[in-house]
Parts: C-alpha cells; structure tokens; sequence
C-alpha cells in the first residue's frame, strides 16, 4: 500500500494561519475540511490583496498523522474532534509565534447589527463560548474571534473557526434561543461559518464585559454592574500578552477607553441574554 499523502487543492484559512490538509482517510479528510473557510473566500485572502507585507505560506496538515496521535492516547472526543482542535491549536501557536509584537486577548469578540462591537472575557468556564453562540444564533450578532483576538495593526484579526462547545452547551443553546447549535463535528464543534463577520469596520463605541461565576452563590443571581475602563483593563490584563509586547498596555487602553465596561456575575443563560438584547 502506498504512504502517499493525498493534498487536498483548496487552501484552508484560519485568521493569519493557511494550511492544506492532506491525507488518505477519505473520510476524516472530508470532515475536517467541511470544517472550516477556503482561503479564497476569507479574511486572509482580502487581506493578502491590500497589504503586500502579508504573504503568508500554506501549511500542510496531514490528518492521517493527526488521526495516528489521536489513536495513541484517545480522549473522550471522537478523532475528527480530536483533529480539529490539534489544527485551532497551530493556528493559534502560529500566531503567537510568528506575530509576537501584535496584541492578543484572551476573549470573544462580536459586534451587532447595529454596529457596536462587544467583547466579552471573563475566566474558563466562565460561559464564553456557550454565551457568544447564544448571542449569535438568539440575537443575531456577529462573531469576530472567539477565545483569543488578535489585533493588527489596531484593528482584530476575524478568526472563522469551529467552536467548541462543552457537554450540555447545545441543549442549554437551544432551550434559550430556540435555535440548534447544529451542525456538529466530532459532537462537539460547531460549524457554521455564517455567524461570523470579517469586516471589523465598527460603527460604535465598544461595550466590554467581563464575565464571572461565583461558586459560593446559591440562588444563581445575576448582578450586573458598570465598572471604570481603567477597573476593566487591570481585570483582563492577566489574559493578555500586553506587559510583553512594546506599548502594550497604551494599545490595550486604547482599546477600552471609550468603552462602557461592565461586570457580569452569575445569572442563566436567558437572563444574559435578556440582558444584552437591549443593547
């Protein structure tokens, strides 16, 4: 049997990262590449054709490979969930290895169909990503980035990406919005390249929350309060790389600065959602 390594011709973007995944598993290199955007409709491609100084090359992924690591030490995703969250975690090394000096924030990133762009960070588990795909499919807004954002230049970087949601996330999805988080690979990685959006042109002054739960509540109250931008920006400078980056915090400011920050404590999915439906 030949070990030749079939290249699929389409090259996959996610944010700055190209790959061309390749593979003789037919069908796992079907899944995986149903999965995510070519680069000829992206982000990565307009931005190839206005800034001569982005040229980046495509790597090759070989899923075979990936599916080989996946059956030495098995988890309790299926192997194309495995696969796929092996090629969101490249794409995010490269970024942090190849774009040092760029900001990166370790948060979500939408903007809504008004304009106003809303970032929400908060700690793991703190309901990041459940919370960004209620907004999307409930309210629908739009997804930049979620889980990291990376900026250029000042601007974000939209990163389409599956998205992971845990146990439970797309029954607690569809309880509150009436929406299926569907279609699913790997039963738990959202693919719907359709709520995201790559024009980071915003109309508006940005609203930053800042999520949390507090363990130690026993009713679940939500609690909502404003908070200074400067509160704001020492809350999320943990999550950031700003303190090694040159003028990072100046830019981390800048961002927030005319921001109407908020905490949010607590609270179920459908008062959040309650919440941010007036805004």
């Amino acid at each position: 049997m030949s070990n030749t390594v079939n290249l699929s011709q389409t090259v996959y973007a996610i944010g700055k990262y190209l790959f061309q995944p390749g593979g003789n598993n037919k069908e796992l290199l079907a899944q995986v590449e149903a999965a995510y955007e070519p680069f000829e409709s992206s982000w990565a491609k307009q931005k190839c054709l206005a800034d001569r100084n982005f040229n980046p090359v495509a790597n090759v992924v070989n899923v075979d490979y990936l599916k080989q690591q996946y059956d030495a030490r098995p988890w309790e995703i299926p192997a194309p969930g495995f696969v796929i969250w092996l090629i969101n975690d490249t794409a995010q090394q490269h970024h942090i290895q190849f774009y040092p000096k760029q900001l990166a924030i370790e948060a979500a990133l939408l903007v809504t169909p008004a304009g106003t762009p809303v970032w929400l960070s908060g700690g793991t588990q703190a309901g990041k990503t459940t919370f960004t795909v209620a907004l999307a499919l409930g309210l629908g807004w739009k997804i930049v980035s979620e889980d990291f954002v990376y900026m250029d230049a000042g601007h974000p970087v939209p990163v389409v990406v599956p998205l992971s949601l845990r146990p439970g996330a797309p029954e607690l999805i569809l309880s509150a919005t009436g929406h299926s988080a569907e279609p699913l690979v790997g039963t738990r990685w959202l693919v719907r390249p359709t709520i995201f959006e790559t024009d980071t042109a915003f109309k508006n002054a940005p609203i930053a929350i800042h999520l949390s739960l507090n363990a130690n509540s026993s009713d679940n109250k939500m609690e909502v309060s404003d908070v200074p931008w400067t509160q704001y920006v020492r809350t999320v400078l943990p999550i950031t790389n700003a303190p090694r980056v040159e003028n990072g915090v100046e830019q981390l400011s800048s961002i927030f600065e005319k921001a109407r920050c908020m905490r949010l404590e607590n609270g179920s999915l459908v008062n959040r959602l309650q919440l941010l439906s007036k805004v």
